[in-house]
């Protein structure tokens, strides 16, 4: 991996990381560098799928485990 890839994953993960602290999407960071804007992004939404789709299922799930 590229020392550019390997940055542009760090972006993702911050990304990721900033949704699940309750960033709003409209404050990237990275606003004004496309390829980081982008990766911040996408690591966003798709850390804001995660929590609100996923983590609904696995909370309906070990609830269902302890009833």
């Amino acid at each position: 991996m590229s020392r550019r890839d390997h940055f542009l994953w760090a972006v993702v993960v911050e990304g990721a990381v900033d949704a699940f602290c309750g960033r709003p999407l409209g404050a990237n960071p990275y606003d004004q560098a496309l390829d980081s804007s982008e990766a911040w992004r996408y690591g966003y939404v798709e850390a804001k799928w995660q929590l609100d789709v996923r983590g609904e299922e696995e909370a309906r799930r070990w609830l269902r485990g302890t009833a």
